[in-house]
């Protein structure tokens, strides 16, 4: 839900935090497919994980909840 609602924003910002020289095959359909992809590795394995499903929260600290 939350890459459908705002893949424009992760387009646009995606330098911010991974240095992407070209994001033109950065498509939404890869986004939601690598995203279910780890999420199902968590689940199988049991790994935490932090699903951000509606609303990122840029004043959370998303790393200390694995901690």
């Amino acid at each position: 839900k939350y890459i459908d609602l705002n893949y424009e924003s992760i387009i646009e910002y995606s330098s911010v935090i991974e240095s992407r020289l070209d994001d033109g095959y950065c498509t939404k359909e890869l986004l939601i497919k690598q995203n279910s992809f780890y999420l199902k590795g968590c689940e199988e394995y049991n790994l935490p994980y932090h699903l951000i499903d509606d609303k990122y929260d840029i004043n959370q600290n998303y790393l200390e909840i694995f901690v």
